[in-house]
């Protein structure tokens, strides 16, 4: 019992997994967006402003600043890779 206690606290504190989360649910923001009038639209566009608000996102969650730069950084490499 010992050792699924010590998995789930190692599972908890991990700032990586966090982030891996946070990049999920911006996936799903996406539906949100359809709620958005047109000036805001055209904010999100930008590639900049997106990539913020990502890292905005997972330095919320995970509250360290390596993993979120990071983190931001491996999601900008993936979707370059795509």
């Amino acid at each position: 019992m010992d050792q699924v206690n010590q998995l789930v606290d190692q599972i908890e504190g991990s700032p990586w997994l966090l982030a891996v989360m946070v990049i999920l649910s911006n996936i799903g923001f996406k539906y949100i967006e359809k709620d958005l009038d047109e000036k805001k639209c055209s904010f999100m566009e930008c590639g900049m402003s997106r990539k913020f608000i990502i890292f905005a996102l997972i330095f919320c969650a995970t509250k360290n600043l390596r993993v979120s730069i990071l983190s931001t950084a491996a999601y900008s490499l993936f979707l370059i890779l795509l």
